[in-house]
């Protein structure tokens, strides 16, 4: 990567953690997604359920497949053919022990975005512990800025799977304390 656009992510990565911080939320900087991977295992128990948002963003790290190669108790809608199944393992993982749900966009002012109704539920109603994933090209100056994007954003992602038109927004994660564990892999 350019390092002139390194370092703008760099900078951008830099203000948000204390702002990231004051808000309750854990924020982790990870290299690679061997080093996600890593971190998210010391997270999770194998006695624990373990819900997860639809994301191929997922799929294409292969974290699902992780997940299940090392015998977390996964509640894996994503395999599920069945759709009466598919959506009997949703309901369940909005009560899950944890949950890890990709961040759609996270401003800079440290609201997290999430896109879709299934993906913005568990993060705000349900699961105690809450594992979130993004990368640093998804951090955004403020909300007017992704309701510029917003429709552009969802067609790309209808064009994988369908995608509600509705999002949900946290603005801070104070009132839960250690229920946010943010990865913002580089």
């Amino acid at each position: 990567m350019d390092k002139n656009i390194e370092w703008f992510y760099l900078q951008k990565l830099e203000l948000l953690k204390p702002t990231l911080d004051k808000k309750g939320y854990n924020l982790i900087r990870v290299a690679n997604i061997d080093e996600l991977k890593a971190n998210i295992k010391k997270l999770l128990t194998l006695d624990e359920t373990i819900g997860i948002s639809e994301s191929l963003f997922f799929e294409k790290i292969g974290l699902v497949q992780f997940l299940e190669e090392n015998n977390f108790n996964l509640l894996n809608h994503f395999k599920e053919i069945d759709l009466l199944k598919k959506e009997e393992l949703k309901r369940k993982s909005l009560l899950a022990d944890k949950f890890i749900a990709e961040i759609d966009f996270i401003t800079e002012k440290g609201e997290l975005i999430f896109v879709g109704d299934f993906n913005a539920t568990p993060p705000i109603f349900g699961v105690d512990k809450l594992i979130c994933i993004t990368t640093k090209d998804k951090i955004i100056k403020d909300l007017e800025s992704f309701e510029k994007i917003f429709d552009e954003y969802i067609e790309i992602k209808n064009s994988s799977f369908f995608t509600p038109k509705n999002y949900s927004i946290i603005d801070n994660g104070r009132k839960f304390k250690e229920k946010y564990t943010i990865f913002i892999l580089d």
